[in-house]
């Protein structure tokens, strides 16, 4: 009785947690934005092809999936160390498989600094430094990409990448100079969480501005131009393998950087799970590819690279998940300053 009484508890915390605006409503989002990409394609079409994708390309996905999260693991523990966290590696890679799972919900990537916090007691704001710089890197080179290799029939596109990239640097170097702005409005908040809300971005801005060096910032950027490219590639092989021979690595880099600048940039306003897709179907489009053909591919790129991410890392986090049972009792669980 006792026990189903947990259960049933268990149960109800897990449904208020999903009713939650902030959740329940990016997930409604999603999935219409879901349901119109799939109102414009021929869906039997489009699973047909995705169910062709040969299991080499598959097995080719789950090792450069591998050479991703290595590569990107490596740049979050350097940006970490720049900030001053030297985290055990099993705590490390813990936080970080759970941020790669929930990458596809709103701030899911977030996740990682929660943990984080959790596992090592550094202080949110203070690691989400690393995070916020990695993606402003990727955001800046989706920028870059696009106008080096713009969508021919978007000529617009190029300009509205450059102001964007240029907007992007001198929003940075502003916020990089606003020193001490956060404490000074957290010291004349008379609300408590509105004065916590300007400690964390001012420890933030502190953080973001300890990590503007040249030491920090060129590795950083190497590693994420090699990590992306290893997604790009396998966003290529799934285009070849549901059936679009003609798909190039060209078409397959601008589409992609498409897809992840719009997500990035709004990420706000829509969630990665449906904004990807939609975006990239209007980009394959714009290359000339049919709506059935260009879904297929978003879709099925989907599929195979969550899947390979969700391969390596949900294991992982089974096998480390005990690393909270030694964090009882440790002075790590307090926060770091």
């Amino acid at each position: 009785m006792l026990e189903s009484v947990r259960m049933d508890g268990g149960r109800r915390a897990w449904f208020r947690v999903l009713l939650r605006p902030a959740v329940l409503l990016p997930v409604l989002f999603a999935a219409a934005l879901l349901a119109f990409v799939f109102s414009v394609s021929d869906l039997p079409r489009v699973v047909s092809r995705i169910r062709r994708i040969p299991p080499v390309v598959v097995g080719a996905t789950l090792l450069l999936a591998l050479v991703y999260l290595r590569l990107k693991l490596l740049e979050f523990r350097l940006l970490l160390r720049g900030l001053g966290i030297d985290t055990p590696s099993r705590r490390l890679l813990l936080a970080f498989a759970v941020g790669e799972i929930t990458l596809s919900i709103p701030a899911g990537v977030y996740a990682q600094n929660y943990m984080l916090r959790r596992l090592q007691g550094a202080g949110f704001a203070r690691s989400a430094a690393a995070t916020t710089l990695i993606l402003a890197i990727e955001t800046g080179l989706a920028f870059l990409a696009l106008v080096i290799e713009p969508i021919p029939a978007w000529p617009w596109l190029r300009p509205l990448c450059i102001g964007l990239l240029a907007a992007s640097l001198a929003m940075v170097a502003l916020s990089l100079r606003l020193q001490g702005l956060g404490s000074a409005l957290a010291q004349r908040s008379s609300s408590g969480p509105l004065r916590s809300l300007f400690r964390g971005i001012e420890e933030l801005l502190t953080g973001l501005r300890r990590l503007s060096t040249p030491s920090v910032l060129a590795p950083s950027l190497i590693l994420t131009a090699v990590y992306l490219s290893a997604l790009v590639a396998a966003f290529l092989l799934v285009a070849h393998g549901v059936g679009a021979g003609a798909f190039t690595f060209r078409q397959a880099f601008s589409v992609y950087a498409f897809s992840l600048m719009v997500v990035l940039v709004l990420g706000g306003v829509i969630p990665q799970l449906g904004g990807i897709e939609l975006a990239g179907l209007g980009a394959a489009q714009a290359w000339g590819y049919g709506p059935s053909e260009g879904l297929a591919i978003m879709i099925g790129f989907r599929l195979v690279w969550t899947g390979a991410i969700w391969f390596w890392c949900v294991p992982a986090v089974a096998l480390l998940w005990r690393e909270f049972d030694h964090v009882a009792g440790d002075d790590l669980q307090k926060p770091a300053h």
